[in-house]
This record gives structure tokens, C-alpha cells and sequence, in this order.
């Protein structure tokens, strides 16, 4: 049951879940919520952690209450994420780096991403090794791309590590009548392993198989994955290590606190919630700017934590090619809307100085309302149509309609398509 501040932030949240439950999903603390004046989360009582945050609002790092671990992140010029280093107390620092489809981990590559899935790059020996506890063999030979040890040696025993990268923990200790031999040996990938997805109409990855032959079979299953509405993994505790972290959405889940990363934002699936307001809240005033996808999560994507789409449409794309007309100056000057209700919902035709582009329903149409608003260009509209609004909580169709659809000269221009003015043409009027 959450308990709320006099805003749209919550304070706290408890659980009612007998406890056995709790390991499967959202733990309480019985502590608040802290936020900064940008309403960013600065401290998550639920999962221990201090988030902080730059100057776009993304973020910076997020620390554990007691210091044990931290993952920090970095940014190129234009706000895209290049770098994430993990780090834990006695545990392996993993550096990951993102190149577009590649990723990196502590210099090596870890993957590749295709249109269906992802490529393995495989070695001759483990990709990575961590060892812990007591060393029990007299004699041992330990071999892989990357070794982290943190074992103890008794007695009188012969280690060897070979490995492209070797670190030793803090709890590594070794004994005055063992040896230990470091042997740096640079690996070189010999084979490629690819890995498909079967995506559901949301882009969550549901299942992994690998193979090349036509026929599939369960011993071509890498892992199955099924998740509640909001994303958070069903039935599976949070601890569990997972080979591929980009699953619900098709979004990373960072390590260590369950957040999926969306780019603008992170999702709390434990909590059905943002950790940070909507970058372009104006755009749905209607809703609060923690929503994920107006509580419609079965029906409507959000593809980096800013705008809703309808799921299973491209409307993304169609977005991204409407915008590229905004910005090209031969279209400055008048553009025709047209409103109409189908099937679908709200549909919004654009016609740029008779240059027509394809319908945009729902959410994504008045989207592109919002954005041609915000457009440094100057556009006179016309606006034509039969409308009624649609109430995005109830999914209701409204009567009335009020909302800015562009400037003229230095003035907005809204169209207040009410019950009076759903015939053929909206009303202009000046704000």
C-alpha cells in the first residue's frame, strides 16, 4: 500500500506479502522515499541505495546505503551511455561498454546484438572465472579469458592462474609454503554461438534458443523467461544470475537493484513506477510523470522513457520520419491536421503543405501534436475533423478536447475541439 507526499511522489510503500513471498519481488524496508527538487529518486529505502543524478536528469551513479557496492555510469556528449562499471566488496569490478550493438566487459566482448536476438563470442576456455573459499587440491591449474580470486591457500600447494586478465580480491591470502604462478595468456575467440528470441507484442524477449538447425527442440533452449505486467521477473528471486539482461521491453536490467534502463529513465518493476519524472510530462498533464505507460502496460511500449506507442505498431519510426519533415525548412508555414475516431482510437492525420503522411492514432498523434508545438519552426494550423477526446485512465471517449497545437507568429494557437465544434472544422483561438 503506498503512502504519498501532497504531490505525485511516493513516500513509502509496504507489503503485506507473507515474507516467504518477498524474496520473489519487492522487499520493504519501512523507510521513505527522498527526492531531489527535480523529483528524481535520491534514496531507495526498498533497495538500499543512494541513485544520484547529472544535469539531463540520468544517472550518475547508484550506491549502496552501507557502502558494499556501487554502479557508476558515463555518458558521451549527445547523453548516450557509453561506460558502466559495477563494483562489490570482494567480488569482481566489471567495466561494460556499449558500441551501439557491441558490448564490452573489462575490455573483452562479451556479445553482439542482432534484429533477433544475439551472438556469443566463444573462447576455448571459460570466459571468466571466480574463485572464493579454501583452496582443497595440492595441484591446480585454473585457465580462462578473465580469473578473479579471492581463495585462500594452506599448506604446501601449487597454483597456477592463466588467464588474459587476473585480479586478486582483498580476501585473497596465500600461504608462505604455497606457490602461486600469474601467467598472462591473451585468448583469442574461436567460435561465434547465436542466440535467437521469441518476442512477445511489447519486444520482451520470452524465450532464447540457439541452433542453426530448422528444427528446434528443448535442448536448444537457453532460458525462459516470464514476467508480471509491469516487468518484474514471475516467480524467479531477484538474486539469480542472468546470462542476458536485456529481457522485459527489451531493456537492460542493471545488476544488483532490478531498475530497467530505458535511457531517459529507469523502471522500478517492483513498484510499477519511474524513478524519475517524465522528460516531457507537459505532454501528458493528465497523468503523473511516474506512470509507466498511463498503468497500460499490456497495450502501450514506451522505447526510451519519454513518449507512449501503441505496442506492436511502428509508430516510433513514423514519429522519427514526421519530425524530420518538421525540420526540414521547406515545410515551414501551414499544416493541416485532421482528427478522427477508429477502431484504433484517435487518429491524427498531418498534411505538410500538401506533402500527406500516414495516420498516427492514439497517444504517439497527439505526441506529434506536442512536438510540433515545441518545433522551432512556425506553423499556421488548420485543423478539420470529427473528435472526441479520449480519457486516458478510463480508455473512455470524452466530449471535450483542449490542447496546443502550434504558434502563430510569436502566439500559440490552440484547438478547443469541444461538443459544439466536432463538425467539420475545429476551432482555432488565440491563448
Amino acid at each position: 500500500m503506498p503512502e504519498r507526499l501532497p504531490s505525485n511522489r511516493v513516500k513509502k510503500i509496504t507489503d503485506t506479502a507473507p515474507s516467504s513471498y518477498k524474496k520473489y519481488g519487492f522487499e520493504e524496508n519501512g523507510a521513505d522515499y527522498l527526492y531531489d527538487g527535480n523529483g528524481n529518486i535520491t534514496r531507495d529505502p526498498n533497495k538500499e541505495a543512494d541513485l544520484a543524478y547529472n544535469h539531463l536528469n540520468k544517472l550518475n551513479s547508484i550506491k549502496a546505503m552501507d557502502g558494499s557496492w556501487s554502479i557508476n555510469f558515463f555518458y558521451d556528449a549527445l547523453g548516450n551511455m557509453h561506460e558502466k562499471i559495477v563494483a562489490q566488496e570482494d567480488s569482481i569490478t566489471r567495466q561494460r561498454d556499449y558500441f551501439n550493438q557491441v558490448e564490452l566487459i573489462n575490455g573483452f566482448v562479451d556479445f553482439v546484438q542482432h534484429a533477433n536476438g544475439y551472438v556469443n563470442i566463444m573462447y576455448a576456455v571459460p570466459e571468466e572465472l571466480i574463485l572464493s573459499g579454501v583452496e582443497s587440491g595440492g595441484t591446480a591449474t585454473y585457465e580462462a579469458v578473465r580469473i578473479y580470486s579471492s581463495r585462500q591457500t594452506s599448506g604446501t600447494q601449487n597454483i597456477t592462474l592463466r588467464a588474459g586478465s587476473i585480479e586478486l580480491g582483498p580476501a585473497y591470502a596465500h600461504d608462505i609454503n604455497s606457490t602461486t604462478s600469474l601467467e598472462i595468456q591473451q585468448y583469442v575467440p574461436n567460435g561465434l554461438e547465436y542466440v535467437y528470441a521469441v518476442r512477445d507484442h511489447l519486444g520482451t524477449n520470452r524465450l532464447f534458443f540457439k541452433g542453426n538447425s530448422s528444427l528446434i527442440n528443448s535442448s536448444h533452449i537457453v532460458s525462459v523467461h516470464a514476467n508480471y505486467p509491469f516487468g518484474m521477473d514471475l516467480r524467479q528471486p531477484n538474486n539469480v544470475n542472468k546470462d542476458y539482461a536485456y529481457r522485459y521491453n527489451g531493456k537492460e536490467e542493471l545488476e544488483l537493484t532490478g531498475y530497467r534502463n530505458f535511457g531517459f529513465r529507469c523502471l522500478d518493476p517492483s513498484i510499477c513506477r519511474w524513478t524519475s519524472t517524465d522528460p516531457l510530462a507537459a505532454a501528458y498533464s493528465q497523468l503523473t510523470p511516474y506512470a509507466y505507460v498511463g498503468n497500460m502496460p499490456a497495450k502501450y511500449i514506451d522505447p526510451d522513457g519519454r513518449q507512449l506507442f501503441l505496442a506492436g505498431t511502428n509508430k516510433e519510426q513514423e514519429i522519427k520520419d514526421i519530425l524530420s519533415l518538421i525540420n526540414n525548412a521547406k515545410f515551414e508555414g501551414k499544416v493541416k491536421l485532421t482528427f478522427s475516431n477508429t477502431s484504433d482510437g484517435t487518429r491524427v492525420d498531418a498534411d505538410f503543405g500538401g506533402v500527406s503522411d500516414d495516420a498516427i492514432a492514439n497517444d504517439a498523434g497527439l505526441s506529434l501534436v506536442s512536438d510540433l508545438v515545441n518545433s522551432e519552426k512556425k506553423f499556421l494550423f488548420e485543423v478539420a475533423g470529427s473528435f472526441g477526446g479520449i480519457d486516458r485512465e478510463t480508455g473512455n471517449a470524452t466530449a471535450d478536447l483542449k490542447f496546443a497545437v502550434g504558434k502563430h507568429g510569436s502566439n500559440p494557437v490552440a484547438a478547443n475541439l469541444s461538443s459544439t465544434d466536432r463538425g467539420d472544422k475545429g476551432h482555432l483561438q488565440e491563448l
